[in-house]
This record gives C-alpha cells, structure tokens and sequence, in this order.
C-alpha cells in the first residue's frame, strides 16, 4: 500500500530523506534504473540497469528495463537470497512502455519503496524552452488517486486542450513521489483498452487528472 505522497520541488531534501532511510534502519536495498543519476549512492550499494555504474563497490545487474523477461538473473538472485528490504525507482517509469512491468518487478524484489515521478504539472508545461509540453521522451504520466497508482498515457489532445493550461496554472510541484509497503496498488487510465478521442473519454481524463488539486 501507499504510506505516503506528495507533490514537491524539494528533490535534494526529499532524497536525502530516502539515503537516511536506508542508513538508519541498516536496510538492505536496490536502486532500479539508477545510473542516470546514482544519487542513492552510496547508502545503496545495488543496481539495476543497462548502463554501467562505474563505482567499484556497487553490485550490478546488467538489465533492460523494457520486458519482464530481461529480470530472470535479479528475481533468481532475489529467490536465493530473500528480497532487498527497500527499493528505489526514482524517474524511471515514465520511460518504460510497459510501466507495470517494473512495478510488478518491485512488488517481487523488496517489502517497501520508494518511487518519484515527473509531475503531472511538469509534463504539462513547456520545459527548456520546447515548443512541446514535458518530456519528449516520457511515454506516460502519473497520478496518485484513491491511494494508487493511475497511469495515463500522453494523448497527443494534451498539446492543444485548455484543461491542460489549467491544470499547469494549479501547479504543486516538478515531482511526484511515494512511499510504499508490501504491495503497489495501480491501474491504467480506461483499463489499458484502446482509447476513441470521443469528447466525454477526454473530459473523464481531464477529470481524473484533477481529482486530487487541493487548491
């Protein structure tokens, strides 16, 4: 379940936090997708990803976060010697097609997490000077509502659509992170069938989208 979250722009604090974590409970820990930007390090001595770490004290397995299959060597490992007592997926999902494949990879490698995300707030505003709205490259965005995790695929309407403008002007913060324990609660925006741009489809996920903006 999730045990906390929140929007935030306090990346430094907020990760700070989640290094204390893992030092003052002597947790032993895995960072999924970490070598972008190691910043667990060196509280967390793990990795899972494609791209090599070069520290020379860090364990690596060297997998292709795109497809359940590529995880065989880290669950095997993970089998043998029980899961890791906290993980960390810090933006990561929104890169992935499939983004429940690696929460599910979670859910089976450790008992508690720690995972954030690209706000909803930033991929719908103009970064770095872009003509485009949020990451180029990011495949999805995410919400927290009703204490689980809502993925919403980009729809191309967010480019054009006034909800988007005024959800960004209700702005919370560049990040969305949480904490959990045991399991990850999630669905896809219309259950993962396709998506018909009718008029009401969009307005229920404009509608989902502002579910939880506390003015």
């Amino acid at each position: 379940m999730i045990t906390e979250w929140s929007f935030s722009s306090d990346h430094d604090g907020i990760r700070q936090r989640v290094k204390n974590i893992i030092k003052d409970n002597n947790y032993t820990s895995i960072d999924i997708g970490a070598a972008a930007n190691f910043w667990s390090y060196p509280e967390c001595k793990t990795v899972a990803d494609a791209v090599q770490v070069n520290k020379p004290d860090v364990t690596q397995f060297k997998i292709n976060l795109e497809g359940a299959s590529n995880y065989t060597e880290l669950l095997s490992y993970v089998e043998k010697n029980k899961k890791f007592d906290f993980s960390i997926c810090s933006h990561t999902l929104e890169d992935i097609f499939n983004p429940i494949d690696i929460i599910k990879l979670l859910q089976s490698i450790s008992t508690r997490g720690f995972i954030a995300l690209p706000s909803k707030f930033d991929e719908f505003s103009y970064l770095f000077e872009n003509k485009y709205l949020g990451n180029s490259h990011h495949k999805q965005l995410f919400d927290i509502i009703d204490n689980k995790v809502v993925i919403f695929p980009k729809f191309s309407f967010i480019e054009v659509d006034q909800r988007t403008k005024e959800i960004r002007e209700r702005y919370k913060g560049k990040e969305l992170y949480f904490f959990w324990s045991d399991s990850i609660d999630y669905e896809i925006f219309g259950n993962g069938t396709p998506f018909h741009s009718d008029g009401e489809l969009i307005s229920t996920y404009f509608a989902k989208l502002n579910q939880n903006i506390v003015d």
